[in-house]
């Protein structure tokens, strides 16, 4: 059973596809301290106290047979892929295969929210459709995207022009449906009919 440190670690090799280096994961479990000190006054035990908690996740779970939905986690502004593992592992639980990715910059690691940011990160969920195309036991006819805030948004644009996506949740996107139609409206890729699949909108009253 994964501890959650094991999903901090995962930001110690956002940029590159290499395991990362013993020293890396020590720097990047630091810094996931101090962060949580400096955004939520975590203490530092509080912290370490989550880090070696017991997760839903089972490494090296021996697969079920059959085929499963896809689901595409895209996680809010710089967000990382473990963002939300919770529900993730949730779904995980109720039968759907379900990969999640960073939300990275197109020039640098954080996200930029702009116009060239939305399209990085339409760009690189779509990465993720494509490699999970040949994942084992994918049920191709069945694909969603979750994302919260800007991954929610970049949804909406990813499903504009790929009929393939069957439905995209929201979970609190509050750009979605006041800045999106007049930023991407002018831009090529922006077509309002192109939202064919059902949507579901989870906001904060």
């Amino acid at each position: 059973q994964m501890i959650y440190e094991e999903y901090v670690n995962l930001r110690a090799n956002e940029l590159n596809f290499d395991p990362p280096a013993p020293e890396a994961k020590q720097e990047n479990i630091q810094r996931f301290i101090q962060e949580r000190s400096g955004i939520f006054q975590v203490s530092e035990k509080g912290t370490r106290a989550l880090l070696s908690m017991q997760t839903a996740a089972i490494r090296d779970a021996v697969p079920l047979e059959g085929k499963f939905p896809l689901l595409i986690y895209a996680p809010g502004s710089s967000g990382s892929a473990f963002e939300n593992s919770v529900f993730c592992e949730y779904m995980a639980s109720h039968g759907y295969i379900v990969a999640a990715l960073p939300s990275l910059g197109p020039y640098a690691r954080n996200a930029s929210v702009d116009l060239t940011g939305f399209y990085a990160y339409m760009q690189d969920i779509e990465f993720v459709i494509g490699v999970m195309h040949d994942f084992p036991n994918v049920d191709h006819d069945r694909l969603a995207i979750a994302g919260f805030s800007m991954g929610g948004s970049a949804a909406t644009l990813v499903q504009m022009r790929n009929t393939d996506i069957d439905a995209v949740v929201y979970f609190d996107t509050g750009i979605v449906y006041s800045i999106v139609d007049s930023w991407f409206a002018p831009s090529n890729y922006y077509d309002v009919n192109g939202l064919r699949a059902p949507q579901l909108y989870l906001t904060r009253a």
